[in-house]
């Protein structure tokens, strides 16, 4: 563990400070159906009310857990665990669900809907990897956060959009600086460099690779 006081800072504040920042990705990207156009189909249609209600619980506890484990707050952070486990678990099926439906719709899957197909599954896979982890909080942490940064690119193109931004040119910006912050993060506090945030990077990139982005 550095010492520092960089490493001190950084470890104390790091994972609130990313955790704060997916959440307002999170509002930023429901803005319209929370604030400026709820009058919108789907607002009324209850498939996606209970996708965006269990994906606004993810992307709150994400910001929310860490606050807890940096104020000592064990036993509340081990009580929203439960939810957010049943939060991610779904998302995951509502998400399945819209990606079916999608599927039956065009008569096949491709593009960023393949994509986020992918991403799902993998977000499945760390948290429960995760959990299977919790009594080492540095894994614990990191694949929460890796399986959070895999499944944004629906909001923070939304987000981008909503901002009078290219999704296009800003998603990978922002995947990009998310996986750097988490390798940095984990070189400044623990001394050294970590497998996980190279391996979603690398992961990411793969995916990204071998499916091209076009019509969904």
């Amino acid at each position: 563990m550095n010492n520092s006081g960089l490493g001190k800072v950084t470890s104390e504040y790091y994972y609130p400070a990313i955790g704060a920042f997916l959440f307002l990705t999170a509002i930023v990207g429901f803005s319209d159906n929370l604030f400026t156009d709820v009058g919108q189909p789907s607002n009324s249609d209850p498939k996606f009310i209970i996708h965006g209600i269990f994906a606004l619980a993810w992307f709150t506890l994400i910001a929310v857990q860490p606050f807890l484990i940096s104020r000592g707050e064990i036993s509340a952070h081990r009580t929203l665990g439960v939810i957010g486990a049943v939060a991610a678990a779904g998302l995951v099926l509502t998400t399945a669900y819209l990606q079916t439906l999608h599927y039956l719709r065009n008569d096949g899957i491709s593009g960023l809907a393949l994509i986020n197909s992918i991403m799902i599954a993998a977000f499945a896979g760390c948290v429960v990897a995760a959990i299977a982890n919790r009594h080492r909080p540095q894994t614990h942490k990191n694949l929460m956060m890796i399986g959070s940064f895999l499944v944004l690119e629906p909001l923070a193109s939304r987000a981008a959009g909503h901002l009078g931004l290219s999704p296009v040119a800003i998603v990978p910006l922002i995947w990009l600086a998310l996986f750097v912050s988490l390798a940095v993060r984990d070189r400044v506090v623990l001394g050294r460099f970590t497998i996980l945030p190279f391996a979603g990077f690398a992961f990411l990139i793969l995916v990204l690779v071998l499916v091209p982005i076009g019509p969904g």
